[in-house]
């Protein structure tokens, strides 16, 4: 490849990354918010596949880990169940 290619690429890709600043930066927002699927989804529409690739695999994290803690019920659901027992008690 000559230099010359090698540098054009270079300046089409800083081209291409200031033209599109503001998507890259609502990128970064949403995955350091935790919501690595639409960041991943921004990724790709952007050509990057490597920052795709992480944010695919840390939102497969997110979603193991969701399916594997335990469901804790909102207060006003656990005196609902907790009247309920005691009424059943009685």
């Amino acid at each position: 490849m000559a230099p010359e290619h090698a540098l054009t690429q270079k300046l089409v890709t800083k081209l291409r990354r200031w033209r599109n600043r503001h998507t890259y930066a609502r990128m970064f927002r949403l995955a350091a918010a935790g919501n690595y699927f639409q960041a991943a989804c921004l990724a790709w529409s952007l050509g990057e596949h490597d920052l795709q690739r992480q944010y695919e695999t840390l939102h497969r994290i997110q979603q193991a880990g969701a399916r594997c803690t335990p469901i804790t019920p909102s207060p006003a659901t656990r005196r609902a169940f907790l009247y309920d027992a005691r009424d059943r008690r009685n």
